[in-house]
């Protein structure tokens, strides 16, 4: 066999070999299935949720049809992502409409209306909830006591930061929503002390006023 011809027989093995081996790799690790489930922060009626989730590998954009489920003691909402994100993956953002323009807020990359949910995405009260996101099966699960809905705290799951799967470490803190271009703020919707006392310091004068007036009949 002439030269050439080898040549020519050894760049095609070689090629073959590459494209079995290497040459599908950037498509494997351009993609989605590292995406863990981070925070879960709702207020007591839930009119106001969100859940970040965490993907430190970088080309983890290709998330459009995707979906995260959040499941409720057996009632299941599910949001679909409806494209794909731009930019360095690190914290992404899914909240309720309007969550923005909250004082405190940061811009959600998602909103849940846009992934096809209606209403809250999770009930505040379930006995038992679950979030998992469907490109790496990732699952963030917890009771719904230990959840807090003052309108401060979320639940972190500190897991999250680790290398897939992660070991769960989920604990309390101040809500801290982050979003893809790295924005983080704190939102706080605790009742105003104000209203508090007002319904219930009320009550006092106006009971005073009562028994003053049985006094003066008498």
């Amino acid at each position: 066999m002439s030269k050439p011809r080898i040549l020519k027989l050894s760049f095609a093995t070689g090629l073959a070999i590459f494209l079995s081996l290497g040459g599908t790799k950037p498509s494997a690790t351009a993609s989605f299935h590292e995406w863990q489930v981070k925070e879960v922060f709702t207020n007591a009626s839930g009119s106001v949720q969100f859940v970040e989730m965490f993907d430190s590998f970088g080309g983890e954009t290709f998330v459009s049809g995707f979906a995260l489920t959040a499941n409720s003691d057996g009632n299941i909402k599910t949001f679909t992502f409806p494209s794909n994100i731009t930019g360095t993956p690190g914290s992404m953002l899914l909240a309720t409409s309007g969550f923005g323009s909250l004082p405190g807020a940061v811009t959600p990359d998602f909103t849940f209306d846009q992934g096809g949910v209606s209403g809250t995405f999770f009930n505040p009260n379930a006995t038992n909830l679950s979030f998992t996101f469907s490109g790496s099966g990732d699952t963030m699960s917890f009771t719904g006591a230990s959840l807090p809905k003052d309108g401060i705290h979320s639940l972190t799951d500190a897991g999250a930061f680790g290398p897939p799967p992660g070991t769960p470490n989920i604990s309390s803190g101040v809500n801290s929503p982050t979003n893809l271009s790295g924005s983080s703020g704190s939102v706080n919707l605790a009742p105003e002390p104000s209203t508090i006392c007002y319904a219930l310091c009320g009550i006092a004068p106006f009971a005073l006023r009562r028994r003053t007036a049985r006094i003066a009949s008498f």
